[in-house]
């Protein structure tokens, strides 16, 4: 009975998709943002940016180069994928911690900095993922309650 039903999860895992962990995505590469087909832009619609994103087992390293309203801005930003707090900067300059984790395909990452009052907190979600044909790079940010912004980058 027993080497029964291991030999029918083996078969299971073998020829029904979602049986076992997925993979985690690549998002290594040069991508550039699309304003025009992200969404929730706001006042950052006018946004041009470029990143570029190296990624190990353990590691996502990202380096941003963007313009907005005639100012150039450089940042490199380090994800641990295994769930360490890493120190990073945000879009703002500010002082942020960052944790990932991977939830199925997706790297989700919770931003936390400092409020404007003493002693608040801010907390940011982002979530990366890649659409199928791994051209295109979807970067949800959400705070609140608030609408997503959703940027999405296409690979040069």
């Amino acid at each position: 009975m027993k080497k029964s039903l291991t030999l029918l999860f083996a078969l299971l895992s073998l020829t029904c998709p979602g049986v076992e962990a997925s993979e985690k995505p690549d998002f290594s590469g040069t991508w550039v943002l699309n304003s025009m087909k992200s969404k929730n832009m706001g006042f950052i619609a006018g946004l041009q940016a470029t990143v570029t994103v190296k990624q190990t087992e353990d590691q996502l390293v990202i380096e941003e180069s963007s313009a907005f309203l005639g100012q150039q801005h450089k940042r490199e930003i380090h994800y641990d994928l295994k769930g360490k707090i890493m120190p990073n900067e945000g879009s703002q300059g500010e002082k942020s911690e960052t944790v990932s984790s991977w939830v199925m395909e997706k790297l989700v990452t919770t931003w936390t900095n400092d409020g404007a009052n003493s002693g608040t907190k801010i907390t940011r979600t982002e979530t990366r993922y890649l659409r199928p044909d791994g051209k295109t790079m979807i970067v949800e940010s959400a705070r609140g309650t608030t609408p997503p912004v959703i940027m999405l980058f296409e690979k040069m």
